[in-house]
């Protein structure tokens, strides 16, 4: 499962690379969901970068997070913060066909941004998704879903590549990602490399699809 492997280190190696955009892109996020909210859906929630905050202002959030990885470092932080009673871990990819049931039909919003949508791979299990985040939110309530623009997975497909230095590891890592494009498909198979400075390597496949946001709004409606 991609991110499993370096989920320890996601949050220092994402601050480092990307800094004050990563830190203000978040920031953003949080503003879109109401003050009002009581339940949010977090959905790709990863290491709680959102749901935590959410919790702290006492709202209920059901976490979906496939990777074993990046749920158990988010209950970690939970846990230090002292918000684990608001979270409810849900480990699951939002287009499974079990993931409704779990999920709950309670919530006043649903969040699904950074990257999150583009590892759903199909048009079935898209459209699942949709309806499962839709099922999820009470009448009225707040959806909000991020795209990626499509130049980015063709920055993917060149390859990506960059040191960093982050003291918390003891030096220089390496960061590489680094995509095919399936023949006659649209579907990506990515490798995420990271070499750490005693020269451990972590590698997880990602596998994403470019959908636009006119396919996401057709489907959604």
């Amino acid at each position: 499962m991609g991110y499993d492997n370096w989920a320890h280190i996601y949050d220092l190696l994402y601050e480092q690379l990307f800094g004050r955009t990563y830190t203000e892109m978040t920031a953003q996020h949080l503003r879109l969901i109401p003050q009002t909210a009581v339940s949010v859906l977090d959905v790709g929630a990863g290491t709680g970068r959102l749901a935590i905050p959410f919790a702290q202002r006492d709202m209920h959030v059901t976490a979906v997070e496939p990777s074993s990885g990046m749920m158990g470092q988010m209950m970690q932080y939970a846990k230090e913060a002292g918000v684990l009673p608001f979270i409810t871990p849900v480990q699951s990819p939002i287009d499974a066909a079990d993931a409704a049931a779990a999920i709950g039909t309670d919530h006043d919003c649903a969040i699904c941004v950074f990257s999150t949508i583009h590892h759903v791979t199909t048009r079935s299990g898209l459209q699942r998704a949709l309806e499962t985040i839709a099922g999820a939110v009470r009448p009225g309530g707040t959806v909000l879903i991020g795209v990626h623009p499509p130049a980015l997975f063709e920055r993917f497909e060149i390859g990506l590549s960059q040191n960093v230095w982050i003291e918390e590891l003891g030096g220089l890592v390496r960061w590489t990602q680094q995509a095919t494009r399936r023949s006659r498909s649209a579907v990506l198979d990515a490798t995420c490399s990271i070499t750490l400075p005693d020269g451990t390597t972590l590698v997880d496949p990602l596998r994403m699809r470019p959908w636009r946001i006119a396919h996401i709004c057709r489907l959604a409606q």
